[in-house]
């Protein structure tokens, strides 16, 4: 660690602000810097899934879950999101099963009848398809195109689960602690498999997204298992979305492992198993609130993102169940001063007031000496007077993000019964 001694002949200040921060000098993980707070946490200790956090599919159900995603043997059935698990609408406890302080998301391979959300144009105002509809035409909430709601139930050969969180959130260090399942014995493979973690807008015209992975379970080409990256993707309309990719490499079966996206207006830092693994700066200060989803493959393409369908009949074909487990889903926020401009005449951390201030000016002379994981955190800039100091044994970050726009809050409606239309955004996701 190297030391940083601002010594200036002349009176003159050293500005950070958002486009430029001094982070160099300490790295500290999110979850342990005392500028953080746990804003939000599920760590899956109910007999069931909480839903006051979670719904169980997206916010309008299962439309295009049926024969997306076109491959070199056409188009190909998904995996239904298997919701219910009876008829007195009682939330599925089979593939989404909440046991022993940990959350399993199963596919399986099994029948079964899945309810679709169709979408057909309105004609003259009013509905005339299928049956189960709501008479009402229904604008899509992203233009003015008429729509109407038509429930259909139709025959899926595979089954899974997934998250959608009724929250949303803008800025955060996002983690989920997840293992992955043994690999299975030859010749079988998890071919089509997946497993992604990843925050979205959703339910707009814009393509705001962040991954904090995303597995392709089975890589055929190269016979290798759990190959996983992250990205993330901005775009101001429904055109493509300015995308920024890299590789984590492949993930170790069963056994737990920690990623973590810090979402502040600088970047986006992804973390894995504690470690920086990679820093994008594919606006991070323009992306909007978003939800926390967890999806386990087969819930949106055969496998996500990767448009690789199950194998049922090879002899290396595709093993079925497939869980993923989550231990924990946990949000760190910054605690947030926004309105005061800090000035300090000598740093002790045992008094200063570890929050994301206005401004933060070091005084003359201010002395940082053999101080592990701390931080001075501002939103419109900090500066350094003449003769600051911080030695060669402090691990120490200064870092500035924007105060006004962190976000937690609007949780969102039950999604299981009313009729949101699938947002443009969704159809683009198919193409990462």
């Amino acid at each position: 660690m190297k030391t940083l001694n601002i010594l200036f002949l002349i009176s003159f200040v050293f500005i950070f602000t958002h486009y430029f921060i001094l982070n160099g000098y300490g790295q500290i993980h999110p979850s342990i810097d005392p500028a953080y707070k746990l804003a939000w946490a599920d760590s899956f200790n109910t007999v069931q899934l909480d839903t006051s956090k979670w719904n169980k599919t997206y916010p309008w159900h299962q439309g295009l879950n049926y024969f997306i995603c076109d491959t070199n043997i056409g188009a190909v059935p998904m995996a239904a999101i298997k919701v219910w698990s009876d008829t007195n609408n009682n939330l599925d406890t089979t593939n989404c099963i909440s046991s022993n302080g940990t959350l399993k998301l199963i596919t399986r391979k099994e029948n079964y009848l899945g309810k679709i959300w169709n979408w057909p144009l309105c004609s003259s105002d009013s509905c005339h398809y299928g049956s189960g509809f709501d008479s009402t035409c229904l604008p899509n909430n992203f233009t003015d195109t008429l729509y109407c709601w038509d429930i259909d139930v139709l025959p899926f050969n595979f089954t899974t689960a997934m998250l959608y969180s009724r929250w949303d959130f803008r800025y955060g260090y996002f983690e989920i602690k997840f293992k992955l399942p043994p690999l299975p014995e030859a010749p079988k493979t998890l071919k089509g498999h997946g497993g992604s973690f990843w925050l979205w807008s959703g339910g707009n015209s814009f393509y705001n997204e962040i991954d904090g992975f995303e597995i392709n379970a089975y890589e055929e080409s190269s016979n290798t298992f759990y190959k996983a990256t992250g990205n993330s993707h901005f775009s101001a309309n429904s055109g493509s979305p300015n995308s920024d990719f890299f590789s984590y490499g492949n993930f170790t079966p069963d056994a737990w492992h920690t990623v973590g996206i810090n979402w502040t207006s600088n970047s986006i830092e992804y973390y894995y198993d504690s470690g920086l693994q990679y820093i994008s700066y594919n606006h991070p200060d323009s992306l909007g609130q978003m939800a926390i989803i967890v999806t386990c493959g087969g819930s949106y393409v055969p496998v996500d993102n990767y448009c690789v369908p199950f194998d049922t009949i090879s002899a290396d074909s595709t093993h079925f169940p497939y869980t993923l487990e989550i231990d924990y889903i946990k949000v760190w926020q910054h605690n947030e001063d926004c309105d005061n401009n800090i000035t300090l005449t000598n740093y002790n951390p045992a008094f200063y007031p570890n929050k994301l201030h206005k401004s933060v000016t070091m005084g003359t002379n201010v002395s940082i000496t053999n101080q592990t994981n701390k931080s001075i955190w501002a939103s419109d800039y900090i500066l350094f007077n003449e003769n600051t100091y911080i030695d060669n044994n402090s691990n120490f970050l200064f870092n500035t993000t924007d105060c006004s726009n962190i976000f937690y809050g609007r949780i969102r409606k039950d999604t299981y019964h009313e009729p949101l239309p699938r947002a443009f955004s969704y159809r683009l996701s198919f193409h990462h």
